[in-house]
């Protein structure tokens, strides 16, 4: 384990904390590149179970959109894990959140249905571009999730969207994602290059490391970010994405970063706090 900052201080405000931020892929959980067939990893029961024993509330955020925050709980199920549909925040959960607060109602999703149900669900148009262009000239916005289908009518669809004026988003912008396998190729980085090569327009992105996603976090926990403690694996999502929101990083070797890449980072970029996994943040917050 290490700390960037006084250990002191550190301790203080776990202690305080007012809600738990969990990464899924790499932190909590491993699966393959399809994000099928997912097996907690070692301590994350039972760092859920002290949580909810001190009655401290915590969320999942994934920047995953195969699957709707339902279908999301019922594969955690089978890996022994219980987080209800709830508690879990997606990009798709955060961009409908996002377009009905900025009075964005029609909205192009290029993805499968883990990305455009919980726009629909929200009581915004969604337009699918598999399904033809028809409402696609007056949308308001263009979200891109996960969608290894795409094909390039879709892309010029989508493009044409832009084209008149339809601002463009995405789950994430990270190009990788980790598996027990290693890491595998996320799609919405790659959907969304070729929608900027062609049009000049760059996407978005709604999900982690965005101060979107962390407010949307903090919200539903009933805090502000400041009081959130942010858990993942990766040094340019989670971690980057706690300290722009001024919550508690803590850094994960479970997934896309180990240790000594923890350790190489700036001083500034560094978690106040890194573990080899959640089993040993678990002994940490227990004291």
């Amino acid at each position: 384990m290490s700390r960037r900052t006084d250990s002191g201080e550190v301790r203080a405000r776990v202690e305080s904390a007012r809600g738990y931020v969990f990464d899924l892929d790499g932190s909590l959980v491993l699966g393959d590149k399809n994000n099928n067939a997912l097996a907690a990893l070692p301590g994350a029961v039972a760092l859920l179970d002290l949580l909810d024993t001190r009655g401290i509330p915590w969320l999942v955020m994934t920047n995953g959109t195969v699957r709707t925050p339902a279908g999301i709980s019922a594969e955690l199920r089978k890996a022994g894990l219980s987080v209800p549909a709830e508690k879990i925040v997606t990009p798709a959960t955060v961009a409908a959140g996002y377009f009905a607060s900025r009075n964005m109602s029609r909205i192009v999703v290029l993805g499968v249905e883990g990305v455009w149900r919980p726009i629909a669900d929200a009581g915004l148009e969604v337009v699918l571009p598999g399904r033809g262009d028809q409402g696609a000239e007056a949308a308001d916005a263009i979200f891109i999730g996960w969608y290894r289908q795409v094909d390039m009518e879709e892309i010029e669809i989508a493009c044409s969207a832009v084209w008149r004026g339809a601002r463009l988003y995405c789950a994430s912008m990270v190009p990788f994602f980790a598996t027990r396998h290693g890491r595998a190729l996320g799609s919405s980085r790659a959907i969304s290059a070729m929608i900027t090569s062609v049009t000049g327009r760059r996407a978005t992105p709604l999900g982690k490391p965005s101060l979107h996603a962390l407010r949307s976090a903090a919200k539903l926990l009933g805090c502000r970010p400041s009081e959130l403690v942010v858990v993942g694996d990766d040094p340019d999502l989670e971690v980057r994405m706690a300290l722009a929101g001024d919550a508690l990083a803590v850094g994960v070797h479970s997934g896309i970063a180990g240790a000594a890449d923890f350790a190489a980072l700036p001083p500034e970029r560094r978690p106040q706090l890194s573990f080899a996994g959640v089993a040993d943040l678990r002994d940490y917050v227990a004291g």
